[in-house]
Order: structure tokens, then C-alpha cells, then sequence
């Protein structure tokens, strides 16, 4: 395993414009890494997902309706990488440090 410890967070096309504020949040008070679950975001989006956050893993529905059924598979994904997983909605405002999950 890489990490003993990892928050993952993802989102679509939709809600791509809130990853930097949710990621700037989470920065302020934590280090743990942190995963980008990409359920369909531009291209741009995740380059720069790629760029910031700690790994992007690719994780698209079937069909393009209902992503968010998706973060179960999403933490299944990244607990190929990490002991402890720990989902975050990205409406989610990060205030204090949680790395003591």
C-alpha cells in the first residue's frame, strides 16, 4: 500500500468549478493525501486534478445521469492504494484537521 491513510472527493462536468475551493480548504489544515475520483470532468479539469491532487482515478457511469452512485466504487478504487479511506463530498468545507481518522 502507498498510503496508510487517504481522503478521496470527486464530481462531473457539473461541479468541477468548486475542486480548487474544496482542495485549498482541505490544504489549509491537512496533509493527508488526497485522491480526485473524476466522474466525467473536462478534460482541463483534470489536468489540472492530475496536477494538484495527490493521484486522479477515472471512474465514469454507464451512463452520464447519475455519477454520484458511483463514490462507493470510487473508495473501492483508492483503497487499492490505501489502508483507511475516507469519502469527502465536495460540498464539504474542510475548517480543521481530520487526519486522525
Amino acid at each position: 500500500m502507498k498510503f496508510e491513510r487517504t481522503v478521496v472527493v470527486g464530481c462531473d462536468k457539473k461541479y468541477e468549478h468548486t475542486l480548487e475551493w474544496w482542495l485549498s480548504k482541505y490544504k489549509k489544515k491537512n496533509n493527508l493525501p488526497a485522491i480526485f475520483a473524476n466522474f466525467g470532468v473536462s478534460e482541463p479539469a483534470r489536468q489540472w486534478a492530475k496536477q494538484t491532487f495527490t493521484e486522479v482515478i477515472d471512474v465514469h457511469p454507464e451512463n452520464n445521469e447519475f455519477c454520484w452512485g458511483l463514490k462507493q466504487q470510487a473508495v473501492l478504487e483508492a483503497g487499492k492504494t490505501a489502508r483507511w479511506v475516507m469519502w469527502i463530498d465536495l460540498d464539504c468545507e474542510i475548517n480543521e484537521n481530520i487526519e486522525a481518522f
